[in-house]
């Protein structure tokens, strides 16, 4: 081609009038076949000469040797399916702009191949209906809008299955404008994703790491949208009822704070109380289009057996949750101030609503034999004296429980002042000697009234302690043998 030719298909603002022939690249090769009233004609076959150094064929479609562009697409009107996943060249989008690709029933667009499919979906050729339809959108496909079926979008009326895979796209400034009806809509990828309807998408399954925006306008509607469990926010809109199914409990939504990504249910379930929360399993949201009212539904998964365990300990300890910036640990956790339950055996979790235990706190609680702590334990604390547990059982070893309180000591203080019997740790138990322990009894039994504590005592200490669980106890309930031992 001539120079001055090359420089102006470059961009350049002021090409030269240099005739001098240059070498083409391949990315300006054109086609052209025209019939005498001067419209395009497309070829049926193309095929090329063995050793060519410029072109290859693969399903009868032209393309660079050099770098895999699509140069010409040949027998348009006879295709079944199309990958475009590569770079098309301007003399290949004549093809899918004016070419006739109406038995077309599969179609994957990726890349470079965005614009010819715009191209091609809003031209006359277009098909009416997809079984399938695969779109890879990433960060550099934000310059092309995207709008299938209807007015602007070409006569294409159905897509029985869309797949929509979005990756680094950290704001959808234009959203994907669907005008045809869709039977299952399958979003995968991660970022934002804003996808506008102006018609019926019946499913929806959004396997996607970030939030969605699916909006429903001019009566454009959902009927059931799937969420997997790396969704973080959905907002949505429809013109007819539609149900949300979310993979987690309502227990496990409010625990984790999603609500705040969900616009319709951010302020509700963020005021609802625990009790609630474990036994909804559905919410209605009230809805106003137009004049009409409907109401969408969420429908979340039942409670698993270590969520009821986790709002079991929740009700049954009194806690005190610890923000990261405020704890003397380090981390966010709970402190453990008191057990409130019914149970004989007490076991103390090592993670309430997903954070550590670190302290526990215990009063005497009637019929309560034996308390079972987790080795993750960083502060250990029994008020009072004689509550006669059969046994306390540490998860962790010796050394460890005796690092926790502070001495080997303090550890028998447990049993002198008789809150058990024993102690047992994985590696061997704590015990008294039979003599010393006969004088535990015997000194207890010898005290006077005001210098022991026993049950009733306990039990009164026990009340008031419930009432202010972390409030430091008045001098005359603190006898000698008040045990303290705290990191």
């Amino acid at each position: 081609m001539e120079k001055g030719e090359l420089e102006r298909l470059e961009g350049e603002k002021l090409p030269s009038q240099d005739k001098t022939l240059v070498e083409c690249p391949l990315k300006y090769f054109t086609l052209n076949l025209n019939s005498e009233n001067g419209d395009y004609r497309f070829l049926d076959t193309i095929s090329v000469s063995g050793g060519s150094a410029l072109f290859h064929t693969q399903n009868n479609c032209l393309y660079s040797s050099q770098d895999g562009m699509l140069l010409y697409v040949a027998g348009a009107q006879s295709r079944t399916s199309l990958d475009l996943n590569g770079e098309v060249s301007q003399g290949a989008l004549l093809c899918f702009e004016w070419g006739s690709f109406s038995a077309l029933r599969r179609l994957s667009v990726a890349d470079g191949g965005i614009h010819a499919a715009g191209l091609m979906l809003r031209g006359t050729g277009a098909p009416s209906m997809l079984d399938e339809m695969t779109l890879k959108l990433n960060g550099d496909s934000a310059e092309y809008e995207w709008i299938f079926g209807g007015a602007e979008g070409g006569k294409l009326g159905v897509v029985n299955t869309l797949n929509v895979d979005v990756t680094d796209m950290e704001y959808m400034e234009r959203a994907l404008q669907i005008n045809c009806s869709v039977g299952t809509l399958n979003i995968s990828g991660g970022g934002h994703c804003n996808i506008e309807v102006f018609s019926e998408i019946k499913r929806v399954y959004a396997d996607f790491d970030g939030a969605l925006w699916l909006n429903g306008i001019d009566g454009g509607s959902f009927g059931e949208i799937n969420l997997f469990d790396l969704v973080s926010g959905l907002r949505f809109f429809s013109s007819k009822s539609a149900t949300v199914i979310l993979p987690y409990s309502l227990y496990y939504f409010k625990m984790n704070e999603l609500n705040s990504g969900f616009e319709d249910l951010a302020t509700l379930v963020s005021e609802m109380g625990w009790q609630e929360a474990t036994s909804l399993t559905e919410i209605s949201i009230t809805v106003n289009s137009d004049g009409n009212e409907f109401f969408n539904k969420y429908v979340f998964a039942p409670m698993t057996e270590e969520e009821k365990a986790d709002y079991k300990n929740l009700t049954e300890f009194k806690t005190y949750f610890w923000r990261e910036q405020d704890s003397p640990y380090g981390e966010a956790c709970v402190d453990i101030t008191a057990y409130c339950g019914g149970d004989s055996v007490v076991r103390v979790p090592e993670k309430i609503q997903g954070r550590p235990v670190y302290g526990f706190s215990y009063m005497y609680v009637e019929g309560v034999k034996e308390i079972h702590l987790p080795s993750c334990l960083k502060s250990i604390t029994f008020w009072g004296t004689d509550y006669l547990l059969d046994k306390i059982v540490w998860k962790g070893t010796k050394s460890q429980l005796v690092a926790v309180l502070g001495s080997e000591e303090a550890v028998y203080n447990l049993l002198y002042v008789r809150i058990a019997n024993v102690i047992e740790c994985i590696d061997g138990n704590f015990t008294l000697p039979e003599e010393e322990f006969s004088s535990s009894v015997n000194d207890t039994e010898e005290k006077a009234p005001s210098e022991a504590l026993s049950a009733a005592d306990n039990k009164i200490l026990s009340d008031e302690f419930f009432a202010a669980a972390k409030e430091p106890f008045v001098e005359k309930y603190i006898s000698e043998r008040l045990l303290t031992q705290k990191l």
